[in-house]
């Protein structure tokens, strides 16, 4: 069962989503969830190119604007990220 480690990324969490390790990293897919209209869960696969942690309160996630994630995020403001 997964569970919320809070609203701010940990220390280790930031370093590893800072792109610092980039190369090692490439090829590397997580999950990021978002939810539809009707209440279904949206995934897809986002690599560590997409992602970008600034700080403990800043994630940085690069997705195509016309995709149905864009839409669910900018309609709930929510999504999930499975590290």
């Amino acid at each position: 069962m997964a569970r919320s480690l809070g609203p701010r990324l940990s220390s280790a969490l930031v370093e590893r989503l800072s792109q610092h390790d980039l190369p090692a990293r490439l090829g590397v897919a997580l999950p990021f969830v978002t939810v539809d209209r009707e209440g279904r869960p949206h995934a897809m696969l986002v690599s560590y190119l997409e992602l970008r942690a600034y700080d403990s309160g800043t994630l940085g996630l690069v997705i195509q604007a016309r995709s149905a994630s864009a839409r669910n995020l900018a309609e709930r403001q929510a999504g999930t990220l499975m590290i």
